[in-house]
């Protein structure tokens, strides 16, 4: 069995591929191959907010109310958490995570959505555009 087959089975329900990761919505988790790489819950949710929006630009204050959506924090917060989810995709060089000064946030990789509850090997890919 293939290191991706043997990813795929440790996946639940719905979520997204990129690169070498998988991020697997309904466990609250991100994969790399059959590992697990540890993210903090806010952490999780700012890569899935990215993720989600994959190929636009994301503003700070969309990020924002995505991540914290009834709490004020400061852009710190949000630095961390950036910070976080480069360190957990190895994206020091900003190949997946790309600040765009003054603007937002781009997630700038091809992605493909996959639901396992359907039962359906339908993993469609999601075009740039």
């Amino acid at each position: 069995m293939s290191e991706t087959e043997l990813a795929v089975q440790k996946l639940s329900g719905q979520g997204y591929m990129f690169g070498d990761f998988s991020l697997d919505l309904d466990r609250g988790c991100l994969w790399r191959g059959g590992q697990e790489v540890k993210l903090r819950p806010k952490s999780f949710e700012a890569l899935k907010c990215l993720v989600e929006r994959h190929g636009r630009l994301v503003s700070k204050a969309e990020m924002m109310q995505a991540v914290w959506p009834d709490t004020f924090v400061t852009d710190d917060s949000l630095v961390q958490c950036l910070i976080d989810v480069r360190r957990a995709l190895g994206d020091e060089a900003q190949r997946y995570v790309k600040t765009v000064p003054r603007q937002g946030y781009l997630f700038d990789a091809p992605v493909s959505q996959f639901d396992l509850a359907s039962q359906e090997p339908t993993s469609k890919d999601v075009a740039f555009g």
